[in-house]
């Protein structure tokens, strides 16, 4: 089975997401996904929790999640100082509205998220998950 490595990250005392079904089911997707190096996207209504699931699941496993807001504004080279510092940080990112993304960036994006998670796969990546 597949074991995450508990982060140790101290986000402070919040006010706790109240699990349900829905969020169950979401840890669960999320968790698989992290075991065979691969992302967890997650679609549904605007403000139905998706975000806060994601931070909720970094708090149990102690991990610092970071909500990045996505724009017409967001350029390559924006996403890529981005990208950059959660890897060397070792935080979790939760990309919000992505689809206001312009298309070239969004390309870059995934061409991004595939380079690093081959090089995870492939046993190259030192950083943490």
């Amino acid at each position: 089975g597949y074991t995450s490595p508990y982060g140790y990250e101290f986000v402070g005392c919040r006010r706790r997401l109240i699990p349900n079904a829905s969020t169950s089911r979401c840890y669960m997707f999320a968790v698989q996904a992290m075991a065979v190096w691969s992302c967890a996207v997650l679609a549904g209504s605007p403000g139905c929790g998706k975000t806060e699931t994601m931070k909720e699941l970094g708090r149990l496993l102690g991990r610092f999640t970071l909500d990045l807001n996505c724009s017409a504004e967001v350029t390559y080279s924006t996403l890529t100082s981005m990208l950059a510092g959660l890897c060397h940080s070792g935080v979790w990112g939760c990309f919000d509205r992505i689809g206001f993304l312009p298309e070239g960036v969004l390309s870059v994006m995934a061409q991004q998220f595939a380079s690093i998670l081959d090089a995870q796969r492939s046993g190259e990546w030192k950083g943490t998950w």
